[in-house]
């Protein structure tokens, strides 16, 4: 849901959405593997940045019962702080939104 509030924000202001879309299918392409084979920097940018991760392999590793508490707190913090902050530009997106007719 963050995702696609950051790009309907994005859309406001630009007016141009599809190259962020298409981004963020290309990132989701990252979920397809377990989060283990990417080097250590490139799991933090795609757990913390661009929450990828979080979406895809974290809800596995939850059902397979590999998931601790701490990375369940982990997760559910990164998720509450990343659509909060799509929130945040979602409101200020607003304060710049001018109608198209007048």
């Amino acid at each position: 849901t963050a995702f696609h509030i950051i790009s309907v924000s994005l859309t406001v202001w630009t007016m141009e959405s599809e190259s962020f879309i298409w981004v963020l299918r290309n990132a989701t392409f990252i979920g397809l593997f377990p989060p283990e084979v990417y080097s250590g920097a490139v799991q933090v940018f795609f757990t913390i940045f661009v929450p990828v991760i979080v979406m895809f392999a974290f809800p596995v590793k939850a059902l397979m019962g590999m998931m601790t508490f701490e990375m369940a707190s982990v997760a559910f913090g990164i998720a509450t702080v990343f659509f909060g902050g799509s929130l945040l530009l979602w409101n200020a997106s607003l304060k710049s939104y001018s109608s198209a007719s007048s």
